[in-house]
């Protein structure tokens, strides 16, 4: 299901969120299990799309969040595409000494496969994903992390260490609904607004109940 590339951003991304939380308290057990919950949750997250593209005879591709436009203007570009997802959070980690951490390093590149181009009587007509279809397909991914995140919460009492995967579900969801650049976050509002307020409104109900814990 993941490629080689994937494998290794996931693996890259879960070692530079887990680097926040050993600067934060310099111990090794904190960061091995930070690394081992936000490996889990980008696995369910980018399996979740996976699942949902496959659906629409589609194929989801994650890859680094990078951008070259800086500004609005006409010739407002980089010569090379920044890794924006990887520098803001090792930036953001190192100023404040890991309390803060960026969570949306990766977006999520979308393509077509031929199967969907050869069906003729299906329930849609057209070949391309309308960006109705991307919202949901990122928008699922969401979904899926408040359910993650509910099952950290109703098993933390047997396993207290599940209150922090609660948490970081919560967070990792509400970065990745930021409407900016090639984001999930921008995808979702590019399709609904009203799917994409309501996802934010679910991610931060998730996150007050994980914070009260």
């Amino acid at each position: 299901m993941f490629n080689i590339k994937e494998i290794s951003i996931i693996f890259l991304s879960s070692l530079l969120v887990a680097f926040a939380y050993f600067l934060k308290s310099w111990e090794n057990l904190a960061y091995v299990l930070a690394f081992m919950h936000i490996l889990i949750i980008f696995l369910v997250y980018l399996t979740t799309q996976k699942i949902a593209a496959y659906y629409f005879d589609a194929h989801a591709e994650t890859k680094i969040w990078t951008e070259k436009r800086y500004w609005i203007a006409e010739k407002s570009y980089f010569k090379f595409a920044v890794p924006w997802g990887f520098l803001l959070s090792f930036v953001f980690s190192i100023l404040s000494s890991g309390i803060f951490k960026w969570l949306a390093l990766t977006e999520t590149e979308l393509k077509v496969k031929k199967s969907r181009v050869a069906r003729k009587h299906y329930f849609y007509s057209y070949t391309n994903l309308t960006e109705w279809n991307i919202s949901l397909i990122c928008g699922s991914a969401i979904i899926s992390l408040f359910f993650l995140s509910l099952i950290g919460y109703f098993f933390s009492g047997y396993y207290p260490s599940l209150v922090n995967l609660s948490k970081l579900c919560g967070y990792f969801a509400l970065f990745n609904l930021i409407p900016l650049g090639n984001l999930d976050g921008m995808k979702i509002f590019a399709g609904s607004f009203k799917f994409w307020f309501g996802l934010v409104i679910l991610t931060v109900l998730g996150l007050i109940i994980s914070v009260t814990l």
